[in-house]
């Protein structure tokens, strides 16, 4: 009966966020289109504001040369792909048996940064994909390209360079900065005029995104002000600076314990709290966090995830509009963030999978099938 009533909540969700205008899908199709024009898609117009990089309309162009409905067909199955390949990697990389994600699948989706993604036709999703592919899936010898791509669509993943930091990943870390530097330079040929503006005023320029009180920024600096006023202001950076090393240093323990799927989770919250802006949509990386409970049999906490996720401060404000009300409802992300940290640090592994794990086949010496030489004895 719950997986039933989950089905039916998590179908509505989505039928009723896909009935709306994708508003930021719009927003990428009008920076290709601009760019197949030859016009700057940083022009400042009456609609939301491309805040993205130009490797980003480079990919958004081919999409606006179809009709809007079939790019947001495109996009929407580009994520439900994209959060099927999610899950069915961190499943077996937990140990989960796919029996039980019939029933685990329909608790993500109505958890709002899920559907919210679908709804604004973000590609939260398919970010996400990559860097656990990424992570996990893509040989050792090529690992980090793709969180450098990720990176180069909308800057933010490049934290995941700290995650290969912490595992002592050297080449992956080296790789995705060179994959970064790829769509970068890719972006400088299509757009040499807009390139320098996006990277060197534009990304600095926090005001172009929206206010950072916003009922909707759920990073530490929007929760921060909604609680303190611009008297917080300074010490937003500082904490970002923290929050960002304590990530840091909590994959490097999780690390050593061999639960790199845990590793990368704390690094993903370490920088979405970090961010100056965090939409509630960002928090995709709430669905890991629930596969990581599961796998835990942390089942209530599982099910208050899904309960505290379930309205955004941007819904309450809508709703109820009462500031004390959007506050309290922001600080649910980072109250997310620092409890799943904490339990990632005190609940033992599962068993490990019966392939054993990826450090473990990457740092396993090579067995040999013929009698050893008299070298080799030697």
């Amino acid at each position: 009966m719950l997986w039933c009533v989950l089905t039916v909540v998590a179908v509505r969700r989505l039928v009723i966020a896909l009935n709306h205008p994708l508003l930021d899908l719009a927003v990428y199709l009008q920076a290709g289109s601009d760019l197949t024009r030859g016009v700057s898609p940083y022009v400042v117009r009456e609609t939301l504001p491309f805040t993205y990089p130009p490797f980003a309309a480079l990919l958004a162009a081919p999409l606006s040369l179809v009709p809007p409905g079939v790019a947001g067909a495109v996009v929407s199955l580009a994520s439900g792909v994209a959060l099927l390949t999610t899950v069915l990697v961190l499943s077996g990389r937990l140990g989960l048996p796919r029996s039980s994600l019939w029933w685990v699948v329909p608790g993500l989706l109505v958890m709002s940064p899920v559907w919210r993604t679908f709804g604004f036709g973000q590609v939260n999703l398919v970010l996400m994909a990559l860097v656990v592919v990424d992570a996990f899936v893509v040989p050792k010898r090529w690992r980090g390209l793709l969180t450098g791509v990720a990176a180069g669509i909308k800057v933010v993943p490049g934290i995941f360079a700290v995650y290969y930091l912490a595992t002592r990943q050297w080449g992956a870390c080296a790789l995705s900065g060179f994959g970064f530097l790829v769509t970068v330079g890719l972006g400088w040929v299509v757009l040499p005029r807009d390139s320098p503006t996006f990277w060197f005023v534009l990304l600095r320029d926090s005001s172009r995104v929206g206010g950072l009180a916003y009922p909707d920024n759920v990073s530490l600096t929007g929760s921060l002000l909604r609680t303190f006023g611009d008297s917080a202001s300074l010490a937003t950076w500082p904490l970002a600076i923290v929050v960002v090393a304590a990530g840091a240093v909590t994959a490097r323990v999780l690390h050593r314990r061999d639960d790199d799927a845990a590793a990368l989770v704390v690094v993903a919250m370490a920088g979405l709290l970090a961010s100056p802006v965090t939409w509630s949509h960002h928090w995709v990386w709430v669905v890991p966090i629930g596969l990581w409970l599961i796998s835990r049999r942390l089942t209530l906490a599982a099910v208050l995830l899904v309960a505290a996720t379930w309205l955004t401060p941007l819904d309450i404000a809508e709703y109820l509009p009462s500031p004390t009300a959007v506050t309290v409802v922001g600080w649910l992300y980072p109250v997310i963030a620092v409890v799943t940290t904490v339990l990632l640090l005190t609940r033992p592994r599962p068993q490990r999978p019966a392939a054993g794990s990826s450090r473990e086949r990457e740092e396993r010496p090579e067995v040999r099938t013929t009698a050893p030489t008299t070298a080799s004895q030697g």
